[in-house]
């Protein structure tokens, strides 16, 4: 059996490691990323994350951005049938 995940400061890590890890979800990694909580960088076409950085956004003890739904329509009035 292994043991803890440790996140190595000087490490690059894609969305699918960190959620591996149980670190964040890949969804809510990019939500972090996109709200400017979280740094990253992009090389060959994936985002990457530098584990000092993960770190950092983790002791910030940002939450994990929620995306926002839309209110659900009004129903509309019943009209009787003519």
């Amino acid at each position: 059996m292994s043991g803890p995940f440790t996140i190595q400061a000087e490490a690059w890590y894609d969305g699918i490691a960190l959620e591996r890890a149980g670190v964040a979800s890949t969804s809510a990694l990019d939500r972090a990323r996109q709200a400017g909580e979280l740094r990253s960088t992009r090389r060959g076409g994936r985002t990457l994350f530098l584990g000092a950085w993960v770190h950092s956004w983790l002791a910030a003890g940002n939450e994990l951005p929620r995306k926002r739904r839309r209110p659900a329509p009004e129903p509309a009035e019943a009209r009787p049938c003519a």
